[in-house]
């Protein structure tokens, strides 16, 4: 040790802890770890290189808890607010996160609605009258209202509304006006 209490660039207490770790059984007098518990897995490989990282990482927290210490004392509302501020930090970038995960991506074009029409259409090899009597039961009208625009009799609305529930796999009108709104083409 020099004046200053350093002993090859460590502190006396860095040289307490390390020594604790070597008493609990964490690192061989080689320096790698011998025994390692994660999350209650005992792993037996020596890993040099994750106990140099696991020793620098409690090297900074140890300065890191140190400088705190020193600047903050003992007044705990500015621990309080230092806290608050890591939470709301961590809250955020989980947030952030979480977005860039889970978010839809933007470079997929989303289809207008006649696209949509046309490629649920497509799909279900609908023809060109189904496809007229299924626009009108998007628009919510009735037998009877598809009858009058198209001049034809309901008997015949009811036919082509029977071949779309048929094609599309649905057995109600509610059940194809669903199929359509979750169709993404």
């Amino acid at each position: 040790p020099d004046s200053a209490g350093l002993h090859c660039g460590r502190n006396a207490d860095s040289l307490r802890r390390s020594s604790a770790r070597q008493q609990r059984g964490d690192i061989g007098k080689d320096g790698l770890r011998y025994v390692r518990f994660v999350h209650g897995i005992k792993m037996d490989a020596p890993d040099a290189v994750g106990n140099k990282i696991d020793d620098l990482l409690g090297r900074v927290g140890d300065a890191l808890g140190t400088g705190a210490n020193a600047l903050l004392g003992t007044r705990p509302i500015v621990l309080i607010a230092l806290a608050g501020m890591l939470f709301v930090l961590a809250v955020f970038l989980f947030f952030r996160l979480s977005q860039s995960l889970y978010a839809p991506e933007a470079s997929t074009p989303q289809l207008s609605e006649q696209e949509r029409f046309e490629r649920f259409c497509s799909a279900n090899g609908l023809s060109v009258r189904e496809r007229e009597v299924l626009r009108m039961l998007l628009a919510e009208k009735s037998n009877s209202e598809i009858a009058a625009e198209m001049f034809v009799s309901e008997s015949t609305v009811k036919f082509h509304v029977h071949n779309l529930l048929g094609k599309t796999g649905c057995s109600r009108r509610t059940e194809l006006l669903a199929a359509f709104g979750s169709f993404e083409g």
